[in-house]
């Protein structure tokens, strides 16, 4: 009898149980136990000695959720006592984020290649074009590897190397050289390898933004040119890049690119797996082909905008 009694009153201290156990992820009863987000605990169970990292505070009804960094836990283990571990500087690797991760991103993006003219002999652009050279935006996409360097759980230094299609449909009266005045449209293809540092902000766990710097080495740039008003083409398509072809046409030579992305996205943990889908506007920082002031008797700025909506896989 004395023993049923001493394990009745020992039984309050192993009413705390591992829940849920899938991979390296963990939930723990919250009842009567307190844990803190971020936090690293060793936990005294029926399976020995193990270290977690805490995701979550407790408040869902459900538990804590957790990360096993060391040792075993199995499903139903009791737990005899739990104690906090002590760090020593710097922020911890692991609670509700992994330090380094990396991946693929890949998605569609959405581009307009607006233009602007500016004149340096008196009625040139008025002549030639109109005071803006409209774009029709067109449909392409980016992909490429992604990595990610946790400062802390709401900070993040992210670098993207991508290879990016775009196409955009240019439309004037007088194409450049032209023996007619009817109107034209010129089917403009731009591909790059770019390399996008950016530094994250993780409002909530689900939710961040994020902005940096993009930089593009052009791979190719391409137009064709078509007049509207009878469907004839302007010639074989012009490789733009060539020197020939930017020389003949007044063109400048075309360099590298720059423009700021402005990101909004939402993160998904799946333990192993991260989910990112997000939406960035690229602001155009310089122009992806002019026209030689000098040669032309004006200069036509061509940039390019675009929006793209990309889905970041970290592993």
């Amino acid at each position: 009898m004395k023993y049923l009694v001493l394990l009745a009153l020992m039984l309050p201290a192993f009413s705390q149980k591992i829940l849920k156990v899938k991979d390296d992820n963990v939930l723990i009863s919250n009842d009567d136990i307190e844990l803190e987000s971020g936090k690293k605990y060793y936990l005294e169970t029926d399976s020995g000695e193990s270290l977690i990292g805490v995701y979550t505070n407790g408040s869902s009804e459900s538990g804590y959720v957790a990360r096993i960094l060391e040792g075993d836990l199995s499903e139903g283990d009791r737990i005899t006592s739990h104690r906090k571990k002590k760090i020593s500087g710097g922020s911890m690797a692991s609670g509700p984020f992994k330090k380094f991760r990396f991946g693929l991103h890949g998605g569609v993006n959405l581009t307009s290649m607006p233009g602007s003219c500016e004149e340096t002999t008196a009625g040139w652009c008025d002549d030639n074009f109109d005071s803006s050279v409209d774009s029709e935006a067109g449909l392409a996409f980016q992909g490429g590897l992604i990595l990610q360097y946790h400062l802390s759980s709401k900070l993040a230094i992210n670098a993207k190397i991508s290879y990016n299609l775009f196409t955009s449909t240019i439309k004037d009266e007088v194409p450049t050289g032209a023996t007619t005045t009817g109107p034209f449209e010129a089917q403009t293809d731009y591909s790059t390898i770019s390399f996008q540092p950016t530094i994250k902000y993780y409002f909530i766990s689900a939710l961040f933004a994020s902005t940096g710097i993009r930089l593009h080495m052009p791979m190719s740039l391409t137009s064709q040119t078509v007049d509207t008003s009878n469907g004839e083409t302007f010639g074989t398509e012009a490789d733009l890049l060539d020197e020939q072809t930017y020389t003949a046409n007044g063109l400048a030579k075309p360099g590298m690119y720059l423009d700021i992305p402005l990101n909004v996205g939402a993160s998904f943990n799946l333990g192993k797996l991260k989910l990112e889908p997000n939406f960035t506007y690229y602001f155009p920082l310089s122009t992806v082909l002019e026209t030689d002031a000098a040669v032309t008797d004006g200069k036509i700025d061509i940039k390019l905008g675009s929006m793209a909506f990309n889905l970041d896989v970290l592993f």
